[in-house]
């Protein structure tokens, strides 16, 4: 699915990255979902977006209020799908705090938070 996709990656990611940072908690979710669809199939032609994804990212992965840690779990597997799809060369200096951000998670009680930690 890949090469498929491409032709259609630069303006859904536009349209998407606007909604998620301007938008209601479940559209921003829906979007972190959708993003990480377009990760996955994109792979490696996903790579000049996943430094902006996971900026925005850091902001989701440190919430916890009850109410956003659905987002916050999102985050998360959001950052594992652009993980795998950009590789562990690109990665590997820049995960550190997401690690942490996601070991924390641990911590909240939120079986969606650690089922999308585990991966």
């Amino acid at each position: 699915m890949g090469e498929e996709i491409l032709p259609f990656l630069d303006p859904l990611m536009g349209r998407l990255l606007a909604a998620l940072q301007n938008s209601s908690r479940i559209l921003k979710e829906t979007c972190m979902s959708a993003i990480g669809s377009m990760a996955s199939a994109a792979e490696q032609a996903f790579i000049p977006y996943a430094e902006r994804v996971l900026e925005l990212m850091k902001n989701f992965m440190v919430l916890t209020n009850d109410e956003d840690l659905r987002s916050r779990a999102r985050a998360t597997e959001l950052v594992g799908m652009v993980a795998m799809s950009v590789g562990k060369t690109r990665m590997e200096p820049i995960l550190p705090p997401y690690i942490e951000a996601a070991i924390s998670g641990f911590g909240l009680e939120y079986s969606e938070l650690r089922e999308y930690t585990h991966g």
